[in-house]
């Protein structure tokens, strides 16, 4: 069934994401998806230059270098050596890697049992791939085709590959009950997107967003308090903004259904962890919101006015009683199961 372009029964919704969502306590092997790349692969930094001057001179801003990002220390190694020595039920591992087809770790040979690598080629739709959407260099582009990878388990684990299991862990760690836990900022964030792009946009992207989001910037400004207006924001903070403003419109339409929006939730950021992800549902969204997730899958580049997949993913969840937040500081480990590797410059 597609919802594109139609009114969305949320009641029919949430039926399907009950379907798509299985409790991760029942699951018998969970895949493992890492994102991975390596700035000092043989035309990484050519290709990232061309891209840049393409995304520039069609009006995008300008990009900096962001080393920290893309640099290997052969992190991936000991997280999947971590990987295999404590997380029970290991399927498949799955490595995305690019741009290119032939970017692979330098100590990977190639008779990995169970581990395959991904070239994003292999995952983006010919039609995206067609309008311009490789190379990429925006890790949320590439988390839009993540229910892509061939053959991958639904749900699975999504990490980076700064992530390393210090102790036994289990798909039933990422569940209470029949929900899929949620890792998530113990504080409520007070962002709006609407006061975030009336204070914090240029002019020219004010005007693009003021175009196509003019109705809900209005509704929503004038029951916004002005201690609630972020002071300063950041893409990754519109991101999850928008994304909690898309959920916040369905839960508007949503009269006569008594499943959806249930139970009270509010937007929250997630935190830096692995992911349990229902590749079913990302599907779902895929149908939802078509335009807002292929504007996202054709940036190189993260900018301001997209959406986070990981965050619609996880507030369709929770208004669907599929999921509810757990809460902890974001980076901060879960009872010691896992930690990340802090680089010398903040994520997003």
């Amino acid at each position: 069934m597609k919802y594109h372009g139609a009114r969305v029964h949320m009641c029919d919704v949430c039926q399907r994401v009950s379907q798509l969502s299985p409790p991760p306590s029942r699951l018998h092997r969970i895949d493992v998806v890492y994102s991975w790349s390596d700035d000092s692969a043989p035309g990484f930094r050519d290709a990232w230059q061309r891209r840049v001057d393409q995304w520039v001179a069609k009006g995008g801003p300008p990009q900096r270098a962001r080393p920290e990002r893309w640099r290997s220390h052969d992190e991936l190694r000991f997280s999947i050596r971590s990987l295999r020595k404590h997380l029970k039920q290991l399927g498949r591992i799955f490595i995305l890697t690019g741009p290119g087809d032939s970017v692979s770790p330098a100590w990977l040979g190639s008779a990995h049992p169970n581990l395959t690598v991904v070239p994003h080629s292999a995952i983006f739709k010919p039609e995206l791939q067609a309008a311009g959407a490789l190379p990429t260099f925006c890790s949320r582009s590439i988390e839009t085709m993540l229910h892509r990878v061939p053959g991958v388990s639904s749900p699975f684990l999504y990490l980076n590959d700064d992530f390393f299991f210090a102790t036994d862990t289990s798909p039933s760690d990422f569940a209470r009950g029949e929900q899929t836990v949620l890792f998530g900022s113990q504080h409520v964030t007070h962002l709006d997107y609407s006061s975030f792009i009336a204070h914090h946009l240029p002019a020219r992207a004010l005007d693009r967003f003021w175009r196509a989001e003019k109705g809900d910037i209005l509704a929503r400004r004038a029951t916004t308090p002005a201690r609630a207006r972020p002071h300063k924001a950041s893409e990754y903070e519109a991101s999850v903004a928008k994304s909690g403003m898309l959920v916040r419109r369905r839960l508007r339409e949503a009269d006569g259904c008594a499943t959806f929006g249930a139970a009270p939730w509010e937007t929250r950021y997630l935190s830096h962890v692995p992911y349990l992800v229902h590749g079913g549902v990302l599907r779902l969204l895929w149908e939802i919101w078509a335009d807002e997730l292929r504007q996202l899958a054709l940036s190189p580049f993260r900018d301001v006015g997209f959406v986070s997949l990981l965050h619609l993913h996880a507030y369709l969840l929770v208004a669907c009683g599929r999921a509810a937040f757990e809460p902890t500081r974001t980076g901060e480990p879960r009872s010691g199961a896992w930690y990340m590797v802090a680089s010398d410059a903040p994520r997003e």
